[in-house]
């Protein structure tokens, strides 16, 4: 009799252990997956970051460019006003000189 009960004590011992590592493997599984998803947050984030730093800078670029190319018209209308002035005093000075 008292063997048999030291062998149930032994069963339900050896089912409790069963159990417990159950449980502890299922809790490492949780904070393997609660660690995985932060992994995933710290990439996602990292990545957005690196996304608005590179849109910031192509919309730098382009406002730089926009700016170039307004400098570089303006130049370009300088030169031909004065190249109109230039020949209307070309063309004043001979009609002055017909008269």
């Amino acid at each position: 009799m008292e063997i048999e009960r030291l062998k149930a004590l032994k069963v339900a011992e050896e089912r409790e252990q069963v159990r417990m590592q159950a449980r502890r493997k299922g809790a490492l599984v949780i904070v393997d997956q609660i660690q995985e998803r932060e992994i995933e947050r710290i990439k996602q984030r990292e990545m957005l970051q690196k996304e608005q730093e590179q849109m910031a800078r192509q919309i730098e670029n382009q406002r730089l460019a926009e700016i170039k190319a307004a400098e570089e018209k303006r130049a370009r209308n300088l030169r031909l006003i004065a190249e109109v002035e230039a020949a209307n005093s070309i063309a004043l000075a001979k009609k002055a000189e017909m008269r």
